[in-house]
């Protein structure tokens, strides 16, 4: 064994957070006059220099593996690789991207790394402006994973860990007035890595912005600003420390005056001339830190409905008032507090809707432009979010730029989570530095921030001294904002059970829990006194088909004081793109299946392409890892909205409607906003029978003032109907102009009412014009009439063939069904350690034997009726591996002269088995009556506990349009409360079927197994058949994957239950009305 010094390998140090790094500062930019800092473009700046673009790079598998000449301005680099800055490397076939959610990446020893430690070597050369010599340069590092080197000219500048956060260094001294050479080697492993085990993808390398910028000999070190209300939260409290520095002696020179003015959005000034205190040049008298206070009256506040925004220039001139160096920052003047149970925002306890969000591309990894950052901010206002976490770490500083300008509040977290040592960092005092530096480096960058409404001070890390100490030095230096920790609730030292009472304070001033059930918030709020207010940071987990019961937990906030809304978790799949394999390399349960199979990331951009599919943890051959765990978000990795997303739009709309008197119309409507009247929105109705709008108009003008309600009368007739239909009204609500963040009459909000309609119950009279007819052989029977054929087989007691005039519909009839594509949250595919799969509802099933059920047909008899009906009746019973449980279906198919086939069964679950996914039916339809049309929920995907957001109506499209790409392949695409739907060819031939009285269903190119044997999307291949699965109820969705299942009420129970459906084989029309009435 080779015994190492540890001052050989300072990347194991955790005591050492860095080398020669200067002291963190807000992100700010030098500029030449106040009118360029007012425009704050630092591409356009004199004293700024972007390093971006390319570099020369070279990978070695180890930092002593990198040779020192590598280092030198002389070293010859011309075969080395050429690079883009910023990016991750392990996103350009350098290594791999590694994914894991709380084991290391490689053998838990800290702070000791592998030795095999990929170690890349960035090396550019640049020529510094004429007009910089003689001032100060610093170079600007914005983030690096996870620790590095830089070297100029051949001398060692400094060192720099936390993986997340910019460090500057002063490059002065080592400059050359020709070319420079600027050498930066990135050790991918070091200690760091310990307190940056996120769940998210590891990757490497320089991957945010690099720059330079000069100041003069006396510069502005940092300006820290504090932006209150007063008056009634009319008037604007301003105050502006400045603090100034030096590069050499200035005893010798005259003192120095700072100069301040705020501007509006619109560029104006808001004080009649710049206020200016002097700097005296002596440190013992200021400290080189002055304050400029100022109170503004009637100030516009910043809020998330209000985003105001105001621009403070701040200017170092010399005594004779020439400017040295100038600077902006822009400001939102609002106040933060919390008591009584609430947060509370400029006097108002508003709700938090909010995400968990990673800083995450398919194809640049952590390396996010700001067209993504737009994208993220658009969806976030459309879907009517107003709050973000940054999990797990401080993000670009341009994301902080765009919440402060279209409105979205921001939890502030430190880069820390030690999550696979959890109970130990937090009170050692070896990690006592990092933990320190990693939260207030984070608030010093952050601070002027309006977004900001609370800093945390990481996540998962047990709770211990050393978050004590940050907590304590953040409350000190910035007691405005609140302190957020979800570890101080925990009992335990390795985390256990929350505990929602006093206690962790120090550290904390929420209640702030993961993942708790509906019942807990209840119970909380109903039965405490804690006094401060509950707000999850992370709940209804988002993995593949997920997210119910959102509308009960809103229901709770709502309703209970305290309880004040939460971050789900979270925002985007951490998908990456990647071409597809030709297998995967694990099975089920984990084991390796074949020789491994795996891939690279692919370049690309938009939407996958041909043979692309979304890649997670074990593609890239990275081991250990966690599989599908870091597909957990609410839009695909290329940002488009999953279903769910349309969900909680639905449930947090600012814009609720409640019926006063239906039978006069009247409906109240109000203004769940807290700081904009309704004015800015206009609203339509229209009324539907049957999914045919009747009706329709629009609104009077919406000016309701926040929190406030108003009632409105809506003049519609009642329509009548022959045959039993029904009515819904709809009322949305769609902005009035272009907004910055959406186009004009976007919808923001809706609701919908079954409204009274007079229609019958009579029995439909059809001309009983076809005559039946039945041939019964040994092994089929066959029924026939003018135009109808079904085949029913024997052997496997179920209808075969249903044909009308010679062309086939039904290729197989009904048949018993329990079985689906699994969720994520029914058990996670391929992992069998750390996610228990044995544990989990999928392996239950696995192990009972659902899907590979037995079935006995205990009778089958075909009975002509007086009517001239023929009835058919299945009694079958389907065992488990267990034969003494299982499940009996009795099926009763009664089929009428005029062609409608009445479905009539009755399901036995016995007791003592795993709970069911579904209970229903599933029948396969020729592939060329794929033209669907139905009546229900719609038009997106909607679950029993997941379908608050789907209005009912009549929806059409293709059957392939139904299936939703999760990254894992799993049940999609069900319809909740349908009432009846069509599947016909291009001539409009083909069948109806009609719930008695509703039903859920799907149709798809695929059958349940195929979506769970596949692992990707690549690995499903389209049957040219259809699926029709028919459901009497489909179990819901839950959030297993991480946190509560699916509550009670829709979850499917042992005993007997029944299911009523109706068939008709039609022409042409696509769906025509009820053919069926029943009581």
């Amino acid at each position: 064994m080779t015994i190492k010094h540890v001052s050989d390998r300072p990347w194991e140090m955790p005591e050492l957070t860095g080398i020669n790094r200067l002291p963190m500062r807000a992100t700010l930019f030098p500029f030449k006059t106040p009118a360029d800092a007012l425009a704050n473009i630092p591409q356009k700046s004199p004293w700024v220099k972007e390093l971006n673009g390319k570099w020369k790079f070279k990978i070695y598998s180890s930092p002593e593996a990198v040779p020192a000449k590598a280092l030198e301005p002389t070293f010859d680099d011309q075969q080395w690789d050429i690079t883009t800055v910023p990016s991750n490397w392990t996103m350009h076939g350098y290594d791999i991207p590694r994914y894991t959610n709380i084991a290391m990446p490689f053998e838990n020893i800290p702070p000791t790394v592998p030795d095999k430690n990929p170690t890349g070597v960035y090396r550019l050369n640049f020529r510094l402006p004429l007009t910089w010599k003689k001032r100060r340069t610093v170079i600007h590092v914005g983030g690096a994973e996870s620790c590095y080197y830089i070297y100029l000219n051949g001398h060692l500048i400094g060192m720099s860990k936390d993986s997340r956060l910019p460090s500057e260094f002063d490059v002065t001294s080592h400059l050359c007035t020709g070319d420079n050479s600027l050498t930066i080697k990135v050790i991918r492993w070091s200690d760091g890595s310990y307190v940056e085990d996120q769940d998210h993808w590891w990757m490497a390398g320089l991957y945010r912005n690099v720059y330079l910028y000069s100041t003069d000999i006396a510069y502005i070190e940092d300006v820290n600003v504090r932006a209150n209300l007063t008056g009634k939260f009319r008037h604007g409290k301003l105050s502006v420390k400045t603090t100034v520095n030096f590069i050499r002696d200035p005893s010798k020179t005259a003192n120095y005056i700072i100069q301040a003015q705020l501007y509006d959005s619109q560029g104006k000034t808001l004080w009649t001339k710049p206020l200016c205190k002097t700097i005296d040049r002596r440190y013992m008298k200021q400290n080189y830190e002055v304050e400029i206070t100022q109170t503004t009256k009637n100030i516009l506040a910043w809020s998330p409905e209000q985003p105001n925004l105001y621009t403070l220039v701040v200017s170092l001139l010399d005594i004779k008032r020439s400017t040295l160096e100038t600077t902006s920052t822009r400001i939102g003047f609002r106040n933060i507090e919390v008591k009584d149970r609430q947060f509370l925002l400029n006097g108002k306890p508003i709700l938090i809707k909010g995400v968990n969000r990673h800083e995450h591309h398919p194809d640049t990894g952590k390396t996010i432009d700001s067209k993504t950052m737009l994208q993220d901010i658009f969806l976030l206002k459309q879907f009517n979010f107003n709050a973000v976490r940054t999990a797990h770490y401080p993000n670009d500083p341009l994301w902080y730029d765009l919440c402060d300008e279209y409105g979205i509040m921001v939890i502030d977290e430190a880069n820390l989570e030690c999550h696979a040592n959890y109970s130990t960092f937090c009170r050692d005092g070896r990690w006592e530095k990092a933990f320190l530096e990693r939260c207030s480096r984070m608030v010093i960058r952050d601070k002027n921030h309006p977004c900001i409404i609370g800093w945390s001070l990481g996540n998962e890390s047990g709770y211990g001294i050393n978050h004590d100490l940050a907590a304590d030095w953040i409350r000190a230096y910035d007691p405005s904002r609140p302190l957020h920790y979800e570890g101080a609730l925990k009992t335990l030292w390795n985390g256990g059970i929350t505990e929602y009472t006093s206690g962790g304070t120090r550290a904390n001033d929420f209640i702030n829990p993961m993942y708790p059930e509906v019942s807990h918030l209840i119970k909380w709020a109903t039965t405490t006194k804690e006094n401060r207010p509950f707000i999850m940071c992370e709940y209804s987990h988002a993995m593949g088909n997920s997210n119910g019961c959102l509308k009960e937990y809103w229901d709770a906030i709502y309703k209970y004081h305290g309880l004040q809304g939460g971050f789900i978790w979270d925002w985007v799949d951490q998908g990456i793109r990647a071409k597809a394999p030709t297998s995967h390399n694990k099975d089920h349960t984990g084991k390796k299946a074949t020789k491994p199979i795996t891939v690279t990331p692919a370049p690309g951009s938009g939407p996958l392409k041909k043979k692309e599919f979304w890649a997670y943890g074990g593609d890239f051959g990275d081991e250990p890892n966690d599989v599908d765990f870091c597909c957990n978000g609410l839009i695909t990795p290329d940002r488009s909205p999953h279903p769910a997303m349309y969900e909680f739009k639905k449930i947090v709309q600012p814009i609720k409607v409640k019926v006063v008197d239906v039978q006069k119309g009247e409906f109240q409507i109000t203004n769940t906003d807290f700081f904009t009247s309704s004015n800015w929105l206009i609203g339509f109705w229209q009324l539907e029978l049957d999914g045919k709008v009747i009706q329709n108009g629009k609104l009077p003008d919406l000016d309701i003032n926040p929190q406030t309600s108003r009632k409105i009368t809506i003049k519609t007739q009642m329509p009548e109907s022959s045959i039993r239909e029904e009515c819904f009204l709809t009322i949305r609500f769609e902005t009035k102009q272009s907004m910055p963040w959406c186009n004009k009459r976007h919808e923001v909000a809706w609701e919908q009412f079954a409204m009274p309609c007079q229609t019958s119950d009579k029995p439909i009279v059809r001309k009983q014009h076809r005559k039946l007819y039945m041939e019964d052989g040994k092994s089929q029977a066959l029924i026939t009439s003018s135009d109808l054929e079904i085949i029913i087989d024997k052997e496997s007691g179920r209808l075969g063939n249903i044909s009308r005039q010679g062309k086939t519909i039904i290729t197989a009839g009904p048949v018993f069904n329990i079985w689906r594509g699994a969720l994520d949250n029914d058990g996670i595919k391929g992992k069998s350690v750390q996610w228990k799969f044995k544990d989990e509802l999928l392996q239950q099933w696995i192990d009972a034997g659902f899907d590979k059920l037995n079935c006995e047909t205990h009778r089958l008899d075909i009975i002509p009726t007086t009517d001239g009906s023929i009835t058919v009746w299945i009694d079958q019973r389907y065992n488990c591996r267990d034969t003494k449980k299982g499940f009996s279906h009795s099926h009763v198919y009664t089929i009428k002269p005029s062609g409608i086939i009445v479905v009539d069964n009755t399901f036995k679950i016995d007791e003592g088995q795993p709970e069911v996914s579904r209970l229903g039916v599933r029948m396969t339809v020729n592939g060329d009556f794929n033209n669907l049309t139905w009546l229900g929920r719609g038009p997106h995907e909607n679950y029993a506990d997941r379908k608050s957001g789907a209005a009912i109506s009549k929806y059409s499209g293709i059957v392939s349009e139904q299936y939703y790409p999760y990254i894992v392949p799993q049940e999609n695409g069900n319809k909740e409360d349908v009432r009846l739907f069509s599947l016909v060819n291009k001539t409009n031939v083909g069948l109806q079927i009609q719930a008695m009285p509703t039903f859920s269903f799907s149709a798809h190119h695929f059958t349940p197994e195929d979506l769970y044997n596949a692992y990707h999307s690549t690995e499903l291949h389209p049957r040219k058949e259809i699926t029709l699965l028919l459901d009497l109820v489909q179990r819901g969705l839950g959030t297993a994957s991480c946190g509560p299942d699916t509550l009670a009420q829709y979850q499917i129970k042992p005993g007997t239950h029944r299911f009523q459906y109706a068939i008709r084989l039609s022409e042409g029309r696509r769906l025509r009305k009820r053919f069926l009435n029943y009581s």
